[in-house]
């Protein structure tokens, strides 16, 4: 993938952020693409953050999205898939959440329909997302992904606590 063809991707986006109960996400732009590069490829002065050695930050990976931890979701512009990882371990281990861009913008869409009137733990708290809700998600992640991405990875973001 071609990092022209990411930006036009990342803004078909409903929004810069979403709140779910306790999980937060906030996405890149077109125009804010770079920064969320900062502490992760790039440090504060430009200089690289990449290297070759296994737990080094690759080059081909492009931060799309932030948790409210600090934890990337990124994608790998040579593969397409996108992984997220632990920040503040002292070396990278990607873990994949999603076969592709589209299907990860797909996975975040669903998360959005989820969040209505639960944006907060109080809204989550008064309307809790249901057994249904939560077995259709984890379908749709199994489905989406052709069975790679295991569900764990997400349900952190369908619990009522």
């Amino acid at each position: 993938m071609k990092i022209e063809e990411l930006k036009i991707k990342i803004d078909s986006l409903k929004s810069e952020n979403l709140s779910l109960g306790y999980n937060e996400l906030n996405f890149a732009t077109n125009e804010t693409l770079s920064e969320f590069q900062l502490g992760y490829s790039i440090n504060p002065k430009g200089k690289s953050l990449t290297g070759e050695k296994d737990g080094d930050w690759n080059k081909n990976w492009i931060v799309i999205s932030t948790d409210d931890l600090g934890e990337p979701h990124f994608i790998d512009l040579k593969t397409g898939k996108v992984f997220t990882a632990i920040h503040g371990q002292g070396s990278w281990e990607p873990d994949l959440i999603s076969i592709s861009l589209e299907k990860y913008i797909e996975t975040i869409n669903i998360l959005f329909e989820l969040s209505k009137k639960r944006s907060n733990p109080n809204d989550l708290e008064n309307n809790p997302i249901t057994q249904n809700e939560i077995e259709q998600f984890e379908k749709f992640i199994e489905k989406t992904n052709n069975g790679e991405v295991e569900f764990y990875k997400w349900e952190n973001w369908v619990e009522n606590e």
